[in-house]
C-alpha cells in the first residue's frame, strides 16, 4: 500500500500574480532600496538644487524619507510586511530620540509624524503593490507620488506642531504637498526601474 502523496513544490508567489522577477530576495530588495534613494535624491536636487544635501532643510527628506519609502516598498513587493512595519518602528524611534530636545510636547510631535509618515508609506506600498498585481508594468510612480503628496499634506499640522512653526498653514500645506509628491515619484520611479530591469534579466534567463 502506498503511502501518502508528498506536497508539490511551494511557490514564492500565487499562480498568476504579476509579482517581482525571482532573483534572490536579498539582491532585488538591496537593489530597489539603493536606486528608489537615488531616485528621490536626484528628484529631490531637480526640485531643490543643492537644499536635498542640508539635512537640516525640509528638502533632505528627499534622501533620508525617500530611503525608508523605498525600504518599505521593497519589503511589500517581496510579502514581507512584518519588517515593513518594524522599519516605521526604527524610523520612528530613532527620529523621536534626535528631537527629544525640543521637549515633551515637540517630541511627542515628531513621534506622531514619524509614526503617520511610516505607516502612510506602508499603506501606499500596498497601493504600489495591487497596481503592480493588475498588470501595470510602468507608471505607477505617476499614482504614488500624488498619494505621498496627500500624506505629507495630511500631515502638515504635526509637522508644524513639531517645527514650533508660526508660518502661513496655506504656505506649509503647500510646502509639504509638493515634497511629498517629489519625493514619492523620484522613490517609486527608482524601484519601478529596478523591477523593470529584474523583469527582464528574468525574460532572458528563461531563454533556451
Amino acid at each position: 500500500m502506498s503511502g501518502p502523496s508528498s506536497p508539490g513544490p511551494v511557490t514564492e508567489h500565487a499562480p498568476g500574480a504579476a509579482r517581482p522577477a525571482r532573483m534572490p530576495l536579498l539582491l532585488g530588495g538591496a537593489a530597489r532600496v539603493v536606486v528608489g534613494t537615488l531616485g528621490g535624491g536626484v528628484a529631490g536636487y531637480l526640485a531643490f538644487g543643492f537644499l536635498v544635501l542640508r539635512f537640516s532643510h525640509p528638502a533632505s527628506q528627499c534622501v533620508l524619507v525617500g530611503a525608508l519609502a523605498s525600504a518599505i516598498w521593497a519589503a511589500v513587493r517581496l510579502e514581507r510586511h512584518a519588517p515593513a512595519v518594524w522599519l516605521v518602528v526604527v524610523f520612528a524611534s530613532l527620529h523621536t530620540g534626535a528631537n527629544l530636545g525640543r521637549g515633551a510636547a515637540g517630541a511627542l510631535a515628531v513621534a506622531a509624524w514619524s509614526v503617520a509618515i511610516g505607516l502612510g508609506l506602508y499603506l501606499v506600498g500596498l497601493v504600489y503593490d495591487r497596481l503592480a498585481r493588475a498588470g501595470l508594468v510602468f507608471g505607477k510612480f505617476l499614482v504614488i507620488g500624488p498619494l505621498v503628496g496627500g500624506l505629507y499634506a495630511a500631515a502638515t499640522p504635526l509637522a508644524s506642531l513639531a517645527a514650533a512653526s508660526t508660518g502661513s498653514g496655506v504656505a506649509s500645506l503647500w510646502r509639504n504637498t509638493w515634497l511629498g509628491i517629489v519625493l514619492g515619484d523620484g522613490a517609486a520611479f527608482g524601484v519601478e526601474a529596478v523591477e523593470l530591469w529584474l523583469a527582464r534579466w528574468e525574460r532572458s534567463r528563461a531563454r533556451p
